[in-house]
C-alpha cells in the first residue's frame, strides 16, 4: 500500500473513498489559527496605500483615509480568514485503524494521505506561534519512501497531539517489530510493582531526560561562534567606515545583507533552540525546542546515518561542542525556516556529548580512535589546516578530523556506509597525497580524510569497503 494516495472528486472509486464522512475532525479552533495569514496580507495592502506626498495637509487627509481603509481591510481579512479556516477544518478528517492512519482534506479538490504503520518513521509535534496562543499543536508524520513523505495534521489540542503521537509510535513499533534498545544505566528510583501495567512504552521509566541546554550557554555559544563573529566583525567595520567617511546611505545596500545574516544566525541558534531538551525514549531521541514556536521531534536511532562534532576556535577552552547528524529522510522533506532538524545538540560540554555519541553509535569513542594524520608535505595544500587533518577506524565506525577555525570530527558507523571514494588532484599526485571519503545521505556530515598519505588513504578506502560489507552482514 502506498504511503500517500491522492484522489480528486469525480475519479470514480477514489472519490468514494475520500468523500465518506468518516473519521474525526481536528480542533474547532484550527479556523482561528489561519486568520493571521489573511491579516498579514491586509497589512501589506495597507502599507502600500500610505501616501508619499510632500504636502502635509494632503498627507494628513490621506493618512486618515488610509486608516479607514486599513480598518475595513482588517475586518474583511478577518472574516475571509475565519471563513476559509472554518471550511478547511470542516472538510479535514483523520481516521486511525489497525493498519494505517488516513488524513482526508480539501474543499474543492479532495485529498487523502495515508501512512501505514510499518512505514511510519517518526511522529513530531510542532507549535507555531499562532497555534501556541490557542493551546494547539500540529502533528507531522514522516513516512518512508516517496518524495512528499510528510503528512501534516492541523491542529489538535496539545494533550491530544501528545496522546496521538504515543499511540501512533506504539503501533509503528509493533508493526515494524522494533525491539527495545537498552539504554546505558540510568540512576532512577525503581517504581512500585505493577506501576507500569497498562501504560504505553513511551510512558515508562526508559523515557529519560539526557541534556537540557541553559539559555546563557546557548547565547554565549552563539556569540562565540565563528560565523557570528565573522559576520558581526564585517558589520562593525562597515559601520565605522561609513560613519567616518559620511557615506552611510551608499553603504546601506552592503550593510543590510550582512546585518540580515547576523540576525538569521541569532534566530536559528537562540530563538529556535531556546529551551532545548534532549530526551531518550524507546524509539529514539526526542528533541524539544523553540522560544516563540515550539517543536517536538523524534529521531529514531536507526535513521541516524552519521554524526559530526563541531568546535569553533573560542569553544576550545570551554570544552563545548555542537553535534549534528545525518538523518535519513530529512534531506528531502520540507524544513521549518528557523529549525535545523539535523542539530542533535546545539552546544554542550564534552562529557554530555560523549554520552550522546555512545547512545547513537555505541562503542565509537572518536577521541580514542587511532589516527592516520596528514603528512608534513600536505602543508603545501593547507599551510595551517594540515596539522588537523586525519582519518581513522574504530571497531564500529569510520572517523575523520578536519578544520582549525572550526574543528570537526565526523563519525560514520560501518554498517551505514553507502559508498567509498578515493581521489587525487594533480597536485596531490605530485605530493603523493590522496583523499578518502565515506558517503552518507545528504546532510551536514562530511566524513573525508583529506590530503592523507597516498598509501594510507588507499588502505583506508579498500579496508572500509570490507568493514562495511561485514557490518551489514552481521546485522
Amino acid at each position: 500500500m502506498p504511503d500517500s494516495d491522492h484522489h480528486r472528486g469525480g475519479d470514480g472509486d477514489g472519490a468514494a473513498k475520500v468523500a465518506g464522512p468518516t473519521g474525526h475532525r481536528t480542533h474547532p479552533a484550527s479556523a482561528l489559527v489561519r486568520v493571521w495569514i489573511w491579516l498579514v496580507a491586509a497589512g501589506v495592502g495597507w502599507t502600500r496605500s500610505i501616501p508619499n506626498d510632500d504636502d502635509p495637509w494632503d498627507s494628513t487627509a490621506s493618512m486618515s483615509n488610509g486608516v479607514t481603509t486599513a480598518l475595513i481591510a482588517l475586518g474583511i481579512g478577518t472574516a475571509v480568514g475565519i471563513a476559509f479556516g472554518f471550511a478547511t477544518w470542516w472538510f479535514t478528517r483523520y481516521l486511525i485503524d489497525d493498519t494505517q492512519i488516513r488524513v482526508d482534506s480539501g474543499i474543492l479538490v479532495r485529498r487523502s494521505r495515508r501512512a501505514p504503520y510499518e512505514r511510519l518513521q517518526s511522529v513530531d509535534i510542532a507549535q507555531p506561534l499562532a497555534a501556541r496562543i490557542f493551546g494547539l499543536a500540529e502533528l507531522r508524520l514522516e513516512v518512508a519512501g516517496g518524495r512528499d513523505s510528510r503528512i501534516k495534521l492541523q491542529f489538535l489540542s496539545h494533550s491530544q497531539a501528545r496522546a496521538l503521537r504515543r499511540r501512533l509510535l506504539d503501533r509503528a513499533r509493533s508493526a515494524q517489530g522494533v525491539r527495545h534498545r537498552p539504554a546505558p544505566s540510568e540512576p532512577h528510583a525503581p517504581e512500585p510493582a505493577g506501576a507500569t501495567e497498562g501504560r504505553l512504552a513511551w510512558d515508562r521509566p526508559e523515557h529519560v531526560a539526557i541534556v537540557t541546554v541553559p539559555a546563557r550557554r546557548l547565547v554565549a555559544g552563539t556569540l562565540l561562534s565563528a560565523d557570528f563573529l565573522l559576520t558581526a566583525g564585517i558589520v562593525a567595520v562597515l559601520l565605522v567606515v561609513s560613519i567616518t567617511l559620511d557615506v552611510f546611505a551608499p553603504m546601506l545596500p552592503i550593510l543590510l545583507p550582512f546585518g540580515g545574516w547576523a540576525v538569521r544566525i541569532v534566530t536559528r541558534r537562540v530563538i529556535a533552540e531556546w529551551g532545548f531538551t534532549l530526551t531518550r525514549t524507546a524509539q529514539g531521541l526526542r528533541i524539544e525546542r523553540g522560544l516563540l514556536s515550539r517543536s517536538s521531534q523524534t529521531v529514531p536511532f536507526d535513521r541516524i546515518q552519521g554524526i559530526a562534532l563541531e568546535q569553533p576556535l573560542l569553544w576550545h577552552r570551554l570544552r563545548w561542542r555542537r553535534m549534528v547528524v545525518d538523518v535519513a529522510g530529512y534531506a528531502d522533506s520540507s524544513r521549518e525556516a528557523n529549525v535545523a532538524p539535523s542539530v542533535l545538540l546545539p552546544v554542550a560540554p564534552g562529557g554530555q556529548v560523549d554520552r550522546v555519541v555512545e547512545m547513537v553509535v555505541p562503542g565509537a569513542r572518536p577521541d580514542e580512535t587511532p589516527r592516520h594524520a596528514a603528512p608534513r608535505r600536505a602543508r603545501w595544500l593547507a599551510p595551517i589546516g594540515w596539522r588537523f587533518r586525519a582519518a581513522g577506524v574504530s571497531p564500529v565506525a569510520f572517523v575523520t578530523w578536519t578544520g582549525w577555525v572550526v574543528r570537526c570530527t565526523s563519525v560514520v558507523p560501518h554498517h551505514k556506509t553507502q559508498s567509498v571514494a578515493l581521489w587525487q588532484s594533480p597536485l596531490q599526485r605530485r605530493l603523493r597525497l590522496a583523499t578518502v571519503a565515506v558517503h552518507t545521505p545528504d546532510g551536514p556530515v562530511n566524513a573525508s580524510g583529506r590530503s592523507l598519505g597516498a598509501g594510507a588513504a588507499r588502505r583506508l578506502a579498500f579496508g572500509q569497503l570490507e568493514r562495511a560489507r561485514d557490518a551489514a552482514q552481521a546485522r
